[in-house]
């Protein structure tokens, strides 16, 4: 099995709030899809991938895709993502003090991030109205 990777250059959410990274992502996958063949990949064998913030900004991708009718995602692998700026789940309000990763912390990260709290589903993928007709994580 052949596979090719990319991580298109996006920008940074402390200098380019939401929806910047989001923008770039979904530009970056309609690019791939258009060009995969150039690229030496096929434009029905598209998947996802991010970590954290980057898990948003994948999930946001593949939402997005759905919603516009564009490229097709196959899979989409999402690694501890960060897909809800409300910080109202229950393990944010539990785990307020826990290493590393503390309530402060998601708070600052969304701050840098978005700015305000969005409640739209490209920033917070979770609150989407439909998680229907999604790839598979």
């Amino acid at each position: 099995m052949a596979v090719r990777t990319g991580g298109p250059h996006i920008r940074t959410r402390a200098v380019h709030p939401y929806p910047a990274a989001a923008d770039d992502a979904y530009a970056a996958l309609t690019w791939i899809a258009a060009d995969a063949a150039q690229l030496g990949g096929a434009p029905e064998r598209i998947a996802v991938a991010g970590g954290s913030a980057g898990g948003n900004i994948a999930a946001s991708t593949v939402l997005r895709a759905r919603d516009l009718g564009g490229p097709q995602i196959v899979f989409q692998a999402l690694t501890y993502p960060g897909v809800d700026g409300s910080l109202t789940s229950a393990s944010v309000r539990e785990f307020t003090d826990t290493p590393v990763l503390d309530r402060a912390a998601l708070e600052l990260a969304w701050r840098h991030y978005a700015e305000e709290r969005h409640p739209e589903p490209y920033a917070s993928p979770i609150r989407a109205a439909d998680l229907g007709g999604l790839p598979p994580a």
